[in-house]
């Protein structure tokens, strides 16, 4: 609280004493002080008083990896700077430095990249020669329907795309078979490959 009620302390039997510049509170009216305030600003204000209990409590050392992690995977060499900016951190420059020798598993499967496939200089002749499929998700917002997937469909020669929302994985082999009887009935003709990431929902028993 901010605010002291001298009211409300002694309606709970504690004695409340002013004398000269001094407020002084005691347990009850015959015990001793249990807290006393000094007048200022017009107010009589207690020193504040802390207390801070703790059991088993463990700190951790500070690391460079660890301030590395806490500054979002930042480079050595700028990390390096921080001690003349940053109050707090106990790293020093050196040895910011000698950490950049070692290598940051997220930070080299982040900055990997993934070679350009090669053009391809085949086209399919007719429709459902070559069907591409895809599941996109694991969205966080579910759409209206309460979806968080969307299976794809795209005829290779038509360029004919076809996109169905799927509440989980385990819908997607249904929609396949689903989509791929629509295709065919409308086509009139018989799918004959298709291609896809080789992913759990195609890949199955």
């Amino acid at each position: 609280m901010n605010l002291f009620s001298d009211r409300q302390a002694t309606s709970m039997g504690a004695g409340v004493e002013f004398a000269g510049s001094t407020c002084i509170v005691k347990a009850t009216c015959t015990q001793g002080v249990i807290i006393q305030a000094i007048p200022r600003g017009g107010l009589y204000r207690f020193k504040t008083m802390h207390t801070s209990e703790s059991a088993m409590a463990a700190t951790a050392g500070e690391t460079a990896q660890l301030w590395h992690r806490r500054f979002g995977h930042m480079g050595y060499d700028n990390m390096a700077k921080l001690p003349n900016m940053v109050s707090g951190l106990k790293v020093t420059a050196e040895e910011l430095k000698k950490a950049g020798e070692s290598s940051c598993e997220p930070c080299i499967m982040s900055k990997q990249h993934r070679l350009p496939f090669k053009s391809s200089n085949t086209r399919s002749t007719r429709v459902l020669d070559l069907l591409h499929m895809d599941v996109c998700g694991h969205m966080q917002e579910p759409s209206l329907g309460g979806s968080k997937y969307v299976a794809t469909f795209l005829d290779d020669f038509s360029r004919l795309s076809v996109v169905v929302p799927v509440p989980s994985k385990a819908e997607v082999i249904p929609t396949v078979k689903k989509i791929i009887n629509m295709l065919e009935t409308q086509s009139g003709q018989k799918l004959r490959k298709v291609r896809t990431d080789r992913g759990g929902e195609y890949l199955n028993n």
